[in-house]
């Protein structure tokens, strides 16, 4: 008898250590789970296959329904057996509440909240060290549309440092209503935005994201298309004789990273798909810019490298601003610009054109002299 009841003990333990999270180490490149491989995810409550993300029902982290998610900041559920998954699922009409892994014509995983999944959320797990400027995409799916359920489905974003203590709510990643309804599964909402600096060179940090047991019949929301980013370049630095002036900047050139983190944040918050027709319109406002390769492109030429680089900081500024930023590339007298808006799936946005005619802007009004190609 005694050996049965270590055998399964010994079960049990195996079962808890394979079911822990490991942190992904960032520096070696951006995270991405889109959720295509539905081989990873085969068992109820195991996400073994998944490593760097869980899923949990947030048990009593919240008692009432309505709630918003973003005022629920507890670290985890006092309620044993919290950790969710209703794997290999075709019908995203199921009435259970918690974490479900939809195997549909787009695999996703879903929330959804219920009496007993009171907050569910998924945790990503990242090992940031080394690291900087962490960016998190995401697209926020409404997936039940095959019922006549319309529910106020809100979706915060959160984050802490470290695997234990409470969460930091992060305002632009919140959605009042992630769903429409009845009987309509077609609102995606793209969710982007850089995590607070705090975030940045750190061994643990978990975002959270987590709806609510919502009031009448819940609806199911996806979680898509998750990519986590970050700069592992250092920040260009001052030479270190103006740094030995105490009026100059500090060598290390963090200056520079507080400045940029200092920018409010003015992002669209409904960007949308621009017509072959509304681009051509924009592209008349906007000297110099072109379509090429399915992106705005510009590339503006300087007299030297500071002139450059003082319009590449300003460049910075305005991205920061929109929340949206280019691909920038540059030798020591060019700065080529291209724009694209990768969560709508790699269009041109209205939030392109607002981006580029804020760089047009800014370039008109420094006086810059340069040979536009």
């Amino acid at each position: 008898m005694r050996k049965i009841y270590f055998v399964s003990l010994l079960i049990f333990l195996c079962s808890f250590v394979s079911n822990a999270q490991t942190y992904y180490n960032l520096s070696s490149g951006s995270y991405t789970q889109n959720w295509s491989n539905t081989g990873a995810l085969t068992t109820n409550d195991d996400w073994t296959g998944i490593p760097n993300i869980r899923g949990f029902l947030g048990q009593d982290i919240t008692t009432t329904t309505g709630a918003n998610p973003q005022t629920l900041l507890a670290g985890a559920s006092a309620v044993a057996n919290d950790l969710d998954l209703i794997a290999n699922q075709t019908n995203p009409n199921i009435t259970n509440g918690g974490v479900a892994e939809f195997e549909i014509t787009d695999p996703t995983i879903a929330l959804q909240g219920s009496g007993t999944a009171d907050a569910p959320f998924i945790v990503l797990y990242m090992n940031t060290s080394g690291v900087s400027n962490i960016r998190v995409r995401y697209n926020v799916r409404d997936i039940d549309g095959g019922s006549t359920d319309n529910a106020i489905q809100q979706v915060a974003l959160q984050y802490r440092i470290g695997n234990t203590g409470t969460f930091t709510n992060v305002p632009a990643g919140y959605i009042a209503d992630a769903t429409t309804g009845p009987s309509l599964a077609t609102l995606v909402t793209p969710i982007d935005v850089t995590l607070p600096a705090a975030c940045d060179n750190q061994s643990q940090v978990e975002i959270r994201i987590m709806t609510t047991n919502a009031v009448g019949n819940d609806e199911w929301v996806g979680i898509d298309d998750i990519d986590i980013s970050g700069s592992t370049s250092p920040v260009n630095t001052v030479s270190a004789a103006a740094g030995a002036n105490a009026a100059e900047p500090s060598t290390n050139g963090s200056f520079i990273k507080d400045a940029l983190d200092s920018v409010h944040n003015e992002t669209i918050p409904n960007y949308v798909k621009l017509s072959d027709n509304q681009i051509s319109e924009a592209l008349e406002g906007l000297p110099g810019w072109i379509m090429l390769d399915g992106k705005l492109h510009k590339t503006f030429n300087f007299t030297d490298f500071s002139t450059l680089f003082e319009f590449m900081f300003k460049v910075a500024e305005v991205s920061q601003k929109l929340n949206h930023h280019p691909n920038m590339t540059s030798t020591w007298n060019s700065l080529t610009l291209d724009y694209d808006t990768w969560s709508l799936g790699h269009v041109i946005s209205n939030l392109d054109v607002k981006s580029a005619q804020n760089v047009e802007k800014t370039y008109q009004d420094g006086n810059y002299t340069d040979t536009e190609s």
